[in-house]
């Protein structure tokens, strides 16, 4: 029997992996299609203007259909043992988390579990990818501190906004 049930989950697997695939190629065509309309594109400097003006969205939506490919599952589940006590737990509401990443930001939408019996509040999929608790995550905060410990603030915070098009933290 649990032969059998094999090429069913794999089957799924793979319809899930090609869901993916297609929804960014449909994000990608309908960002090419409005950067086209956007922009004359007439030489290599508006071309390159035009791409990192979409650079962030474009890389935030590719990161975010890696997430559902590895982690679609921790986005889908109703149930998880408490990792404090082992209380077998269903979900209880699904949350919205914006978080920001050098390559761009991704709106994750993802079950919360809370234990009665601990009091313990979790995120799998949050552990799982190992997010930092504020929005900015760990790659970030890495090239921020570098930048700030490297030269005089103004200095990194405009080599910040350059390099990513966003603003350096103030704290």
């Amino acid at each position: 029997m649990a032969a059998q049930v094999i090429p069913m989950v794999r089957a799924a697997e793979a319809a899930c992996n090609d869901h993916q695939r297609a929804s960014f190629m449909a994000f990608l065509d309908a960002r090419l299609n409005v950067m086209e309309q956007g922009c004359p594109m007439n030489d290599l400097g508006e071309i390159t203007s035009t791409i990192l003006a979409n650079r962030a969205d474009i890389l935030g939506e590719l990161a975010l259909s890696f997430v559902h490919k590895r982690f679609g599952e921790l986005l889908e589940q109703e149930f998880c043992p408490c990792p404090q006590c082992g209380k077998q737990l269903k979900a209880r509401a699904r949350h919205k988390r914006m978080v920001e990443t050098l390559i761009g930001s991704l709106a994750l939408e993802r079950p919360y579990f809370y234990c009665t019996t601990c009091s313990h509040g979790f995120y799998p999929l949050d552990a799982a990818l190992k997010l930092a608790p504020s929005s900015k995550q760990h790659d970030i905060q890495a090239l921020e501190a570098w930048l700030a410990a490297e030269m005089p603030f103004e200095t990194a915070t405009e080599a910040y906004r350059r390099c990513t098009g966003n603003r350096l933290s103030t704290h």
